[in-house]
Parts: structure tokens; sequence; C-alpha cells
């Protein structure tokens, strides 16, 4: 019994590790800003409360990383958008 408890707090803690999420855009075609948000819940998503946001200002032409995130174990969802203008 005291196997299976301790078998069972080893897995337990090994399945909640976190995740580190890395979020890159290859080759954007035009300069702006990269706005992302990460949701854990698909009923939030794309316009509820998020789990995690960022913003990068990439160049054309290269590739970036805009985000790094370290996230439980999960399902999640991202939407990310290019604002090349500033909203101007």
């Amino acid at each position: 019994m005291k196997l299976v408890l301790l078998l069972s707090l080893v897995l337990a803690s090994l399945s909640a590790t976190a995740a580190t999420l890395e979020i890159k855009f290859d080759e954007t075609k035009k300069t702006g800003t990269i706005y992302f948000a990460v949701f854990n819940d698909d009923r939030q998503f794309p316009k509820g409360d998020s789990y995690a946001t960022g913003s990068a200002r990439v160049p054309a032409g290269t590739n970036s990383v805009v985000g790094s995130i370290d996230l439980p174990p999960g399902d999640y969802v991202i939407s990310a958008f290019l604002d090349e203008n500033g909203n101007k």
C-alpha cells in the first residue's frame, strides 16, 4: 500500500510539471507588432479572459520569437494577430 501511494505521488508530481510554450512566427511579410493571447478555456476564446498575453515588435522577413510562457499541463488555444500600423 505504501509503495502504491508513493508511486502515485511520484506520477502525480511528474504529470504536474510545467512546460514552456514558445510562440514563434516565421518570415513575417510586414513589419508590425504581434499581439498574442493564450487561453486555457475554449469557452473564453477568442474574446474572453485569457490565461496569458504578450506582444513583440517584429521586422518584416524575419523569424521572430515573440513570447515564451511556462504553462501547467492542459489544453490551450492561442490567438495572434499582426498590427501593421498601430491602429492608425
